[in-house]
Order: C-alpha cells, then sequence, then structure tokens
C-alpha cells in the first residue's frame, strides 16, 4: 500500500488489494505473443493430454430381473435407448441411458472394467453393483490424445499472464522489503507469527 501510494498510484488508505492491482497495471510487460503460447504448448503438451474416453449408454435396474428383461429385449434387436426409457431406473433414461463422453476414472471400477472392455455397439452382459443391475453399451470410443493448440489457446494465455503477474508481485514485495522497516505486532494475531519479520511485543512486559 505505501509502495502504491508513493508512485502515485493510489490516495489516501487504499484497500491492499487495490493497492496490488494499481502496482500489477503500472508494470510494463510486453504482450503475450502466439509465438509464447505455442511453445508454452510445445513445452507442457503433457499437461494437455486427455485419456481415453468412452461415450456410454446404460440400462440400471433395481432387480435381476428387470435387467435380464432388459437383456433379452436387447439380444432380438430392441434400440437400446428405446429399452433405457422404458425399464431404466437411472435418471438417464429420459435421454435414453446416454451417460455421455466419460473416463475411466469417471465409473465405478465395476463399470469401468466393463464398459472399456466392450467394442462400440456390443451390450455387455448384467453387471450387479451396490447400486444396481447394469447393461453397458459403448457408443464409440474417444482415444487418448494431446489437446490442440487452438482447444487450450485461452488456457495457456491466462497461465502465462498469471505468472507474470506473480513475477511482477514478487518484484514488488521484494523492493517494498527493501525500503521499509517491518514488525509484526504478534499479540494482536489471532495465531502464532512464524514469518521472517522481526516481532514486537509493545505490552509484553505490562
Amino acid at each position: 500500500m505505501r509502495l502504491a501510494r508513493e508512485r502515485g498510484l493510489v490516495a489516501g488508505e487504499p484497500a491492499p488489494a487495490e493497492a496490488v492491482e494499481a502496482l500489477l497495471l503500472s508494470d510494463p510487460a510486453p504482450p503475450i505473443t502466439e509465438t509464447a503460447i505455442a511453445s508454452y504448448h510445445a513445452e507442457h503438451a503433457e499437461q494437455f493430454r486427455l485419456p481415453e474416453k468412452i461415450v456410454l449408454r446404460a440400462v440400471r435396474t433395481d432387480d435381476r430381473g428387470a435387467a435380464e428383461r432388459a437383456r433379452r429385449e436387447l439380444a432380438a434387436g430392441a434400440d437400446f435407448a428405446a429399452v433405457a426409457r422404458r425399464l431404466s431406473v437411472d435418471p438417464s433414461a429420459e435421454l435414453g441411458g446416454d451417460q455421455g463422453e466419460l473416463g475411466r476414472d469417471e465409473l465405478p471400477p465395476a463399470l469401468a472394467d466393463v464398459a472399456f472392455a466392450l467394442p462400440p455397439g456390443k451390450v455387455s452382459e448384467i453387471v450387479a453393483t451396490p447400486a444396481g443391475f447394469y447393461l453397458l453399451r459403448v457408443e464409440r470410443r474417444l482415444p487418448e490424445r494431446v489437446q490442440a493448440l487452438a482447444e487450450v489457446r485461452d488456457e495457456i494465455r491466462r497461465r502465462l499472464v498469471g505468472t507474470r503477474g506473480d513475477r511482477a508481485y514478487a518484484r514488488f514485495v521484494a523492493e517494498a522489503r527493501s525500503r521499509y522497516a517491518v514488525e509484526v505486532f504478534d499479540r494482536n494475531l489471532p495465531f502464532v507469527y512464524g514469518g521472517e519479520f522481526p516481532v514486537s511485543r509493545p505490552y509484553e512486559n505490562r
């Protein structure tokens, strides 16, 4: 706050956040270039790797008898979505059992093992779980991949802007520490201070 006031960036007694923002806005920083974004993408490719996913449909029933009935209808050629709408007790029933895109870690292990072993278009055997009895069908597989630069450009820009801001903030803190003597009145704090500034106890002997 004091540094921001001395630089003429704020007046009076600004809130700490206001002083920090004023200092950061005053920092002359070059724009984030497309080259910098592309370089970050290339150097941090593993951070943008998406695991294999599947597009899954499911029928869930409360008892095995209902699951067996659904399995017989599907084996006879019934439409999976239609069977799900009639027989499934899962919230996805009205969507034809559509579960959306799911990674392995987004499914219970018992269902994940079955689903990720299924060829697209094939209906699983009945899978018994504590939540009920399931029939699964994989609509399609989405292989593991690294997101393209176009998909993550905005995210990378935000990261680079954040990193640049953190560095500028660290510079301002270092400058303030070199210019101003700071003492911590730790008796005024509701916790035990363990930082690096000198500690003052003005009422210790009273």
